[in-house]
């Protein structure tokens, strides 16, 4: 099990340069590009780029850079294609790419969570994220959509 999950970190990581080649892309871990202007994802939060979490293994915790990987799942999922937003507020939106809702794929990768302040759309993927143990629900992580100085979850 260990060793697919290090398979598919590398081939993240791989998928996240190959996607800086063209198109737009993640420009960090909720926002993205498009047409040259920032767009937040709408209804969703994501631990900052350079964020450390700790993956809850057989042998103990161990420390792994969870932001890099939110950052390349969603590089992944936008690259070499034209996302399609449709503003929900001053500084968001829901971007779609081929039909996919990125920031629904977002949560239920485990790779972000429900702005439960914004709407309760992804509150469903994402207790499906947690209770399957998918991405920053491996173990323990800082709560985006808490401020930083509230204790871990």
């Amino acid at each position: 099990m260990n060793a697919i999950r290090s398979l598919v970190a590398v081939a993240l990581l791989a998928l996240a340069a190959a996607a800086t080649a063209a198109g737009p892309r993640g420009i960090d871990t909720a926002s993205i590009s498009v047409g040259g202007e920032r767009v937040r994802l709408f209804g969703v939060a994501a631990p900052d780029p350079e964020q450390t979490c700790e993956e809850l293994r057989d042998n103990g915790p161990r420390r792994y850079p969870c932001g890099q990987h939110a950052r390349a799942f969603l590089q992944s999922l936008v690259a070499g294609r034209e996302p399609v937003c449709v503003r929900e507020a001053a500084d968001s939106a829901t971007c779609y790419v081929d039909g996919t809702d990125v920031g629904l794929a977002m949560v239920e990768a485990g790779w972000a969570v429900a702005r439960r302040d914004e709407s309760a759309r992804y509150l469903r993927a994402q207790d499906a994220a947690r209770a399957a143990g998918r991405g920053l629900w491996l173990g323990s992580f800082d709560d985006p959509t808490l401020p930083a100085a509230r204790p871990r979850r």
